[in-house]
């Protein structure tokens, strides 16, 4: 997969979803702990109806060891409409992070089953890696995890 359509609602099935952004991985991590993202687990649109400042919704590494890892991957703004840095700035201004539940479009290898996951965009977004360019994305970046 190369690029995912960000998408933002109001509330959770909202009829109308605005466009956030086109955004295109550039970097997955096995930062802190974190498990590392199989792009292809995405959907090519995921829509974030969901706020939360619960816990759960933090990038770290669990302190159970049967808790589920977040996966983490950075994503860069390829869409040039420069909304993403003003979205997380409005989510760290908040103490809030932004989520959408979505289906994996690969079913499990082996159980045929389909996976659900959350697309996670905290509002402590950590330091951005150095992009395959030799620049970090910060700007017009975000990180994000799936569990």
């Amino acid at each position: 997969m190369n690029e995912i359509t960000l998408n933002c609602a109001d509330a959770p099935n909202a009829p109308i979803t605005n466009f956030l952004a086109t955004l295109q991985p550039f970097s997955t991590g096995t930062d802190q702990g974190m498990g590392g993202h199989n792009e292809e687990d995405l959907p090519f649109e995921i829509t974030l109806d969901r706020y939360t400042r619960d816990p759960w919704s933090v990038l770290k590494p669990p302190n159970d060891p049967n808790e589920k890892i977040w996966k983490s991957c950075w994503f860069k703004s390829i869409d040039n409409k420069k909304k993403l840095p003003g979205f997380l700035q409005f989510l760290s201004q908040r103490g809030k992070a932004a989520f959408g539940k979505f289906e994996s479009p690969h079913p499990d290898e082996v159980t045929g089953n389909i996976n659900k996951a959350v697309f996670l965009v905290p509002f402590q977004q950590p330091p951005a890696p150095v992009g395959g360019d030799g620049h970090g994305h910060g700007a017009d970046g975000a990180g994000a995890g799936s569990k």
